[in-house]
């Protein structure tokens, strides 16, 4: 069978075809020398991190990648047999905002030369999704072992605070006549402030303030900006603060509500819908604690008055 001539495939340039495909890569691509100069960018590089790709390239990568990630590219391109690495840093993007980023660092011969290529990935989702995994087994962790509200409320502000990514946490307590809320104990990322100092001058009734709101609906509110409402009690302080997304978690023994947890922060950052299903369970784990200490208050006074008798 007589078969034609032989076609030859079109003509290719590798190289442009590899650039091309960096570029439209989803993954952010930064290459970087041994001297911290950053050599090349793809378009998503400079998404990711805030900076037009032309500002970039020529760049230092201590800056445009943070100090961890810096030392890491560095460490590998002084390494004199490096293997490739994958960790995951905190990086501050060209705006100032904080993200996780799961960077995979290879070096190859350039020209002569080390060069380090940097894949970067957000991960910030995935990073908050986790965080707020751990806190609510780490809650319950402490629930479990704790045999009074007391011991444990400072330390749980805390733990919920830096763990949700918030600066105010305070746990407000239903008196003995269920009359008004006062705060019982409070975490502060930064000690002082008109929000926390008129925190505990206060002594707040049914609907009054964000605990008081709370205590009134008797369910968790969450509020995107604080600082538009004039009708809570701390709304001079809230402002003058620049506190925005804020959480009252309303405590429920029962039918009754026995506390309240107040959460603040600044920033823009969202309530998203995750978080505030992690602050109802949040909620539902401190009611169940309540419950319990009623149960084993109502065994223990059943003891002693059968001792008695």
């Amino acid at each position: 069978m007589h078969h034609g001539p032989r076609e030859e495939p079109p003509s290719t340039d590798a190289g442009e075809h590899a650039l091309a495909a960096l570029d439209a890569a989803l993954d952010a691509v930064v290459s970087v020398d041994a001297r911290g100069h950053v050599l090349s960018a793809n378009a998503r590089a400079g998404e990711l991190l805030g900076w037009e790709p032309d500002h970039v390239v020529g760049g230092q990568s201590a800056e445009l990648l943070g100090p961890d990630l810096h030392d890491d590219v560095a460490g590998l391109l002084a390494d004199p047999a490096p293997e490739a690495r994958r960790v995951q840093r905190e990086i501050a993007d060209h705006h100032g905002r904080v993200l996780w980023a799961e960077a995979s660092i290879t070096v190859t011969e350039v020209g002569g030369r080390r060069v380090a290529t940097v894949f970067l990935r957000d991960v910030s989702a995935a990073r908050r999704t986790e965080r707020r995994l751990q806190v609510e087994h780490r809650l319950a962790r402490v629930l479990a072992a704790a045999r009074s509200t007391e011991e444990i409320a400072r330390g749980i502000l805390e733990m919920l605070a830096l763990g949700l990514g918030f600066d105010h946490a305070e746990f407000w307590l239903v008196d003995a006549q269920r009359a008004s809320l006062r705060l019982s104990a409070a975490w502060r990322r930064t000690p002082g402030g008109p929000f926390g100092d008129a925190a505990r001058r206060l002594v707040l009734g049914r609907g009054e303030d964000l605990a008081g709101h709370a205590w009134e609906v008797g369910e968790t509110v969450c509020l995107e900006d604080a600082s538009t409402l004039d009708n809570l009690v701390r709304a001079d302080a809230i402002r003058s603060e620049g506190i925005r997304g804020c959480a009252a978690l309303a405590i429920r023994v029962g039918r009754a509500v026995t506390g309240v947890v107040v959460l603040a922060r600044t920033g823009d950052e969202p309530l998203d819908a995750e978080l505030r299903q992690t602050l109802k369970a949040v909620a539902v784990q401190l009611g169940h604690f309540g419950e319990r200490r009623v149960a084993e208050r109502r065994l223990a006074e059943e003891t002693v008055a059968l001792a008695a008798v």
